[in-house]
Order: C-alpha cells, then structure tokens, then sequence
C-alpha cells in the first residue's frame, strides 16, 4: 500500500494563515458595512431632526395665525350683529316718524277741506293758515329727519355688508390652515416612524406630505 502524502508544517501555517486573513476580512467588511449604516443612520436621523424643528415650528406659526384670524372672524361677527340691531332700530324710528308724517298730511288734507267750505272773511281762515303752515313745517322737517335716517341705514346695511364677506373669507382662511394643520401632522407622525423604521422612503414621503401641507396653509394665508 502507499502512503498518503502528509502536509508539511509550512503548508499547515500557509493554510491557517489564509483562513485567519479571511476571517479578519469578513469581521473588517462586517464593521465596515456596520459604521455605513451607522453613519447613515445617524444622518438621517439628522435630517429628521431638522425636518422635526421645521414643522414643528410652521404649526406653531399656523395655530397662532389661525387663533388671530379666528379672534378677528369674531369679532366681525360681533359687529354684524351689533350693526344688525342698529340698523333694526332706524327703521323702527324710520316707521314711527313716517306714521307720524301721515298723521300730519292727513290733518292738513282735512285743513284744506275745511277752508274750502270757509267764506272769505270768516276770521276762522287765519287760524288755518298758522295750522298750514304748522303742519307744512312738520311734515318737512320729518322728511328731512327720515332721510337722514335711511342714510344711516343704508351706511349700517352696507358695512353689515362688509364685515359678512370679510368674516366668509376669514372662515376660508381658516379652512385652508386646518387642513394644511391636518396633512403637516400627517407627516410629522410619518417623520417620527423614520427613525424606528430606518427607511428613508418614509422620510422622503414626510418631506412631500410637509411640502403639501405648507402650500395649502400658505395660500391660505396670503389669500385675498
């Protein structure tokens, strides 16, 4: 029989030599892919960081314009209420002074024919002048009265106006800010799965929802 070929002590260090090199390599290769994603992770959680301060600070800035737009939706609401029941409160006098007025031309309609019945030397005839011109005196300065009322009326009716469209646009303000609140939330919750998840799509679809959501908060606030 022959003998198998021994290996020689050079050949066995030659070979455990290469697999302590392999080894070494892997391990290097392991740490290196490791410190990657470290360092990539650490990256993102930068940039999450900074995306985090951002909408954090846009909604800050947004509920505080949407509290001053609020206040101020109603407090014109206020005053179209208050113009409302002033306005209410003209035309009750307006009424009142015209049916005074009516009193008066109907008295002076009987005046009139009264002294058609009268001869021309009854001494009842001055006393229907002074009444005439009394009555005539009357009926204009409440004509008068009357038109400088419904000039206020139409004064009040047309800034009651006003404060309504104004309080319709504040409300389409506020409209815009609450959903562009809405979808900057949306993505602020999605911010915070980045980190847990590690994924960067999650974050590049945060980035894009905070985009949307500050475009629609935005023309909200400069809408006119």
């Amino acid at each position: 029989m022959s003998e198998q070929p021994t290996q020689r002590p050079d050949e066995i260090a030659a070979a455990v030599e290469r697999a302590i090199e392999r080894l070494d390599a892997r391990d290097k290769a392991e740490q290196a892919h490791d410190k990657a994603r470290a360092a990539s992770k650490e990256r993102l959680s930068d940039r999450v960081s900074i995306a985090a301060i951002s909408l954090t600070m846009l909604l800050s800035f947004l509920n505080f314009a949407r509290t001053e737009r609020d206040d101020a939706g109603k407090q014109l609401r206020v005053d179209v209420s208050r113009a409302q029941r002033q306005v209410d409160a003209h035309w009750t006098l307006y009424h009142a002074r015209a049916s005074e007025r009516d009193g008066y031309a109907r008295s002076e309609d009987q005046l009139t024919r009264e002294v058609a019945t009268l001869g021309p030397d009854d001494p009842r005839l001055r006393l229907a002048e002074l009444n005439h011109v009394e009555y005539a005196q009357r009926i204009a300065s409440l004509d008068d009265d009357n038109r400088r009322v419904f000039y206020v009326i139409e004064d009040l009716e047309r800034k009651q106006v006003q404060a309504v469209r104004t309080a319709e646009h504040i409300d389409a303000k506020i409209a815009r800010y609450d959903m562009g609140t809405r979808v900057l939330t949306l993505a602020l919750v999605i911010l915070s799965l980045t980190l847990l998840a590690n994924q960067r799509h999650l974050f590049s679809a945060s980035v894009l929802l905070a985009f949307i959501g500050a475009a629609i908060a935005v023309s909200g606030y400069f809408m006119r």
